[in-house]
């Protein structure tokens, strides 16, 4: 363990002299704790440094508190305080004080606590959630962990700190299948912790914090373990049943899904090529929800899926927005459900049909694109869709009176107001066959478009 810590201490030593300024100034021990001695660990970037402080005596700790610093959210009991340091080494940067606390279980959900001060540093590290977030340093570059935590945090391992505090706190039911896709491996004791969550606790959680917690994780480097984790556990919240049924639906018929199991395989796969395209979670989501609609299938019309993308849509808008996404999110997964097919297969459309779903979704075209670039999985339609998609958005952003002329416009609303959008469409359609003729990287579209 010698390495591990060694790696804590050279990368976090920088803030030393700030942790003996904080102590000397306000008569605490402090200590930086979290997120910072976790990634200092295992060599990725430290961003935030939380710092949490032990008053030697509470109330005259707090009075030079009150003092010298900002508060955050002052009407808590525990507020987290911002301090500027006069060090010229630190003052560029504000860092937040945290008095260290005990927790007492109360009530359902995460909010139901009763907190005190902590007596020690011990004490606070034992409310948190894995082993590897619960790792401290002081002033001294000495180290303060629960038992295992640099050993879970060498071999990337998520282990809760206390099992009990997981009922009690159920938001980290969802924080565990978050860290799994930062590259943490969940162990038979933290499966064993998620699995024993009561459902009512589950339930009790906001939807906007398991959203949040969502989006969170289909923002990291391993998106897909969010869902293939959760699969594993036999206590799968109520919210995400579908992802259940994932795993008894035929993902579809052809070479394309011969090595998947099931859809959730599918659904995995197209996500995780998503990963290379974009760090969007909003595509992420749309890659991996893509075909939801299949779960609602007929077991009889197995392995064909008709109609599954408008049972996608349905899908999407209703629990998308019941789980309090954001309206941008709602759209691209809903609409990505809708349209994904015609899309993977745009070479056999109309010119005019490929107008009409740009014009539909032409501000969320370049996100819908993407997830059916990862759906195809084919270096020629990569190639070739960006620049047939591009081209039709052009011509569908060209203005009215540039399609048919300032005057002719100003006539048609005077005389005939019905004809001018059928008349526009055409429009687009002469220019874009126009454009796709002239230019010689559109042969070979124009070739299956029976053009040329």
């Amino acid at each position: 363990m010698d390495t591990i810590k060694n790696k804590i201490k050279n990368s976090l030593s920088y803030y030393f002299d700030l942790l003996s300024e904080i102590e000397s100034k306000f008569k605490v021990k402090a200590y930086i704790v979290g997120g910072a001695v976790r990634d200092a660990g295992i060599d990725e970037k430290v961003k935030d440094i939380d710092i949490v402080i032990i008053p030697y005596r509470y109330n005259v700790s707090i009075n030079l508190l009150e003092l010298q610093t900002k508060k955050i959210s002052p009407a808590q009991a525990f507020p987290v305080y911002i301090y500027t340091s006069d060090n010229p080494k630190y003052s560029n940067q504000q860092y937040e004080l945290a008095i260290g606390r005990k927790e007492y279980k109360t009530g359902i959900g995460h909010k139901g606590f009763n907190i005190v001060p902590a007596d020690d540093i011990y004490t606070d590290l034992l409310r948190r959630d894995f082993t590897i977030n619960a790792i401290a340093i002081d002033k001294n570059g000495e180290l303060h962990y629960p038992k295992d935590a640099l050993r879970d945090l060498e071999k990337r391992l998520l282990n809760p700190v206390v099992e009990k505090h997981f009922v009690e706190d159920p938001l980290r039911y969802y924080r565990a299948l978050r860290f799994a896709t930062k590259g943490f491996s969940l162990t038979l004791r933290m499966i064993n912790t998620l699995n024993n969550i009561p459902q009512y606790e589950l339930e009790s959680i906001p939807n906007e914090r398991i959203s949040n917690e969502m989006m969170k994780a289909f923002g990291g480097k391993y998106p897909e373990r969010f869902f293939t984790c959760m699969a594993l556990l036999n206590n799968i919240p109520n919210k995400f049943q579908h992802i259940k049924k994932c795993l008894y639906v035929p993902s579809g018929r052809g070479e394309k899904h011969s090595d998947e199991r099931h859809l959730l395989d599918h659904l995995n796969k197209v996500l995780k090529l998503s990963t290379r395209l974009t760090n969007d979670y909003n595509v992420r989501l749309a890659a991996f929800y893509h075909d939801i609609g299949k779960i609602f299938t007929d077991p009889k019309e197995y392995p064909r899926h008709y109609g599954h993308e408008q049972n996608g849509y349905d899908f999407a808008i209703k629990w998308f927005k019941d789980m309090r996404f954001e309206n941008k999110t709602v759209e691209i997964v809903s609409r990505a459900c809708r349209y994904h097919m015609l899309i993977d297969n745009y070479y056999n459309l109309r010119l005019s049909k490929l107008i009409d779903i740009v014009s539909e979704n032409k501000y969320y075209i370049k996100e819908l694109v993407m997830v059916s670039i990862c759906d195809v999985d084919d270096e020629r339609y990569e190639r070739e869709v960006w620049d047939v998609f591009n081209l039709v958005l052009e011509v569908v952003n060209m203005k009215p009176s540039i399609l048919i002329g300032e005057e002719k416009l100003k006539e048609l609303s005077r005389k005939n107001p019905e004809n001018i959008r059928s008349l526009l469409k055409q429009r687009r359609v002469e220019i874009l066959k126009e454009k796709l003729l002239s230019d010689i990287k559109f042969s070979n579209y124009m070739i299956m478009q029976k053009v040329i």
